[in-house]
């Protein structure tokens, strides 16, 4: 009776790949060569048996942002069309909130790490 084939035997069937720069690969492989493990045993031990990483962004806090954005939507409009049919001193004061609100905008990309 025959044994299966060691291809049969694996439990591990899936494929991970990712993109390193050239010097991010060195570095790498220089690890594994000093923990004296395969590359694929190095990752194994450092990624799966370490905790998981915290998120860098709040995204609890940022989905209350949105929804409060989405919200300030309607009242913005208002404001817009106020600032379209009104006087000198109304469209200083619009001028003035465009500019709270592409300041409030930045703050948020950046928040997220689309830095500008």
């Amino acid at each position: 009776m025959q044994g299966k084939k060691r291809s049969e035997k694996r439990k591990r069937t899936e494929l991970v790949q990712f993109r390193m720069t050239k010097e991010e690969k060195s570095e790498y492989l220089l690890r594994c060569k000093k923990a004296g493990l395969t590359a694929a045993d190095y990752f194994r031990k450092s990624a799966m048996k370490s905790k998981p990483l915290q998120p860098t962004i709040d995204t609890a806090m940022l989905v209350k942002l949105l929804a409060s954005w989405g919200k300030m939507g309607n009242n913005l409009n208002q404001i817009a069309k106020h600032y379209n049919s009104g006087t000198a001193t109304d469209q200083v004061i619009g001028q003035e909130l465009v500019k709270k609100v592409e300041a409030i905008r930045l703050e948020i990309r950046q928040a997220l790490g689309h830095d500008l």
